[in-house]
C-alpha cells in the first residue's frame, strides 16, 4: 500500500570515501544482521492532535458522511463533500471546486505531519495550510499529482491551531471524501530503537535512549561508524547529531533499506559539534529545490537504517551522545508539544 507521496528534494556535496566505506560497511553489515528489529513493526506516530477535535467543511454530502467522521479515529466512517451536479443550468453549486476540510486543534501546537486517508473520491490537486488564528494561513504543502490512498505529508515544524486541506481539482467525478484527517507533531523515530557501532558496543544503546547525558565513545578514530535501525522503512526528513567533546569535523551520512546497499545523503568537512541539524529534505514549501539557480525535482527519502561515518575530528576518538531521526525537515532545534505555546 502506498503510504507517502510528499514531494521532497535536497542537494548535497559528495566526497570520495570508497576505501574507508567498503571496510566499514562490510564489518557493520555482519554486526547489524544480529538481533535486527522486525520490519513488520508498526510505526508509533505519537499523539493524533486532530482526534475528536472540532471541524468545519465546505459542504457535506449527507448526514452519515458529516465532517466529524473524518476525525473520529474510525477507518470505516468518512467525511464526503457534496458531489458535482452534472445538469447544466442548475442553481445548485455545492459540488463545485474548491472544497475544503478544516480542524481546530483547540490550542496552538507544534505540527509537522498530516496524514490523509482518502476514500475513492480523492483530490488530484490540493494544498495543506496552517494558521494560529484561523485568518492568516501558511501553505506547508501542495501537490498536483494526488492519486488517492494514504498521503503521509511531512513539513518543517509549524506553530498552529488550525489545519486545513483545500482541494482544487478532484480525481474522480465524485466529491472529496476522507476516512481520516490526522495531524501530528515532530517525533524522533530513532528513540528506543536498536543501534550498532564499530567499537564500544556496550554503549550503543546510549545513542537512542533519549538522554543526552549518556553517549557513545569510539575506541579509536579509524574505521568508525554508528548505525541506527528504525525497525522499518521510515520517512527521513532530518537527522540531528548531538556530539560530545570529541566531535567529528568531517563525516558522511548514509541511508539504506536493507543494511547492505547504502546511499550517501549528506557529507561535510565543516562539522561544528554540539547539536548539528542535517536536513535531508528541503525546508521550502514547494516540490522543487534550487540547485545552481535551477529548479531540481528530488524525491522524498525513506530508509530503515541511518549511518554516520566520521573521518576527521579532534581528540583520540569520537564521542556522540544521541542520533535523532525525524520525518520532517527542521529549520531550528526540534520543539515538542510539551514545550510548545499552549494558547493563541
Amino acid at each position: 500500500m502506498k503510504l507517502s507521496k510528499t514531494r521532497q528534494k535536497h542537494s548535497w556535496r559528495t566526497r570520495s570515501l570508497a576505501v574507508l566505506l567498503s571496510a566499514v560497511m562490510a564489518a557493520s553489515a555482519v554486526a547489524g544482521s544480529i538481533g535486527a528489529v522486525s520490519a513488520a513493526e508498526t510505526e508509533d506516530k505519537g499523539e493524533n492532535l486532530a482526534l475528536h477535535k472540532e471541524v468545519l467543511a465546505s459542504t457535506v454530502e449527507k448526514a452519515e458522511h458529516d465532517a466529524p467522521y473524518a476525525v473520529d479515529g474510525d477507518g470505516g466512517t468518512r467525511w464526503a463533500s457534496a458531489e458535482w451536479n452534472p445538469y447544466p443550468g442548475t442553481e445548485d453549486k455545492k459540488g463545485n471546486d474548491p472544497q475544503w476540510f478544516q480542524v481546530d486543534l483547540g490550542k496552538v501546537e507544534t505540527v509537522s505531519r498530516v496524514t490523509l486517508s482518502w476514500e475513492t473520491a480523492y483530490s488530484n490537486v490540493y494544498r495543506i495550510q496552517v494558521s494560529q488564528d484561523g485568518e492568516d494561513w501558511t501553505t506547508v504543502y501542495n501537490t498536483f499529482k494526488g492519486d488517492g490512498g494514504v498521503d503521509d505529508i511531512f513539513f518543517a515544524p509549524q506553530q498552529a491551531r488550525y489545519v486545513r486541506m483545500i482541494g482544487t481539482a478532484r480525481g474522480t467525478w465524485y466529491g472529496y471524501s476522507l476516512y481520516e484527517f490526522e495531524v501530528y507533531g515532530p517525533k524522533n523515530s530513532a528513540q528506543g530503537t536498536k543501534a550498532d557501532v564499530s567499537s564500544g558496543e556496550d554503549q550503543a544503546s546510549n545513542l537512542t535512549d533519549g538522554d543526552p547525558s549518556t553517549g557513545w565513545s569510539s575506541a579509536e578514530k579509524i574505521g568508525q561508524s554508528a548505525t541506527v535501525d528504525l525497525g522499518d522503512s521510515r520517512t527521513v526528513g532530518s537527522v540531528i547529531l548531538d556530539w560530545g567533546d570529541n566531535y567529528a569535523s568531517s563525516y558522511t551520512i548514509y541511508i539504506s533499506d536493507d543494511n547492505a546497499s547504502w546511499k550517501e545523503v549528506y557529507t561535510t568537512d565543516r562539522g561544528q559539534g554540539g547539536r548539528e541539524i542535517i536536513n535531508i529534505a528541503p525546508l521550502e514549501n514547494t516540490h522543487y529545490a534550487v540547485n545552481n539557480e535551477e529548479n531540481v525535482y528530488v524525491a522524498q527519502q525513506t530508509a530503515r537504517y541511518i549511518r554516520v561515518i566520521p573521518t576527521e575530528g579532534k581528540g583520540e576518538n569520537y564521542t556522540l551522545n544521541e542520533m535523532e531521526v525525524y520525518g520532517n525537515p527542521t529549520e531550528q532545534d526540534i520543539v515538542t508539544n510539551d514545550d510548545a505555546i499552549k494558547e493563541v
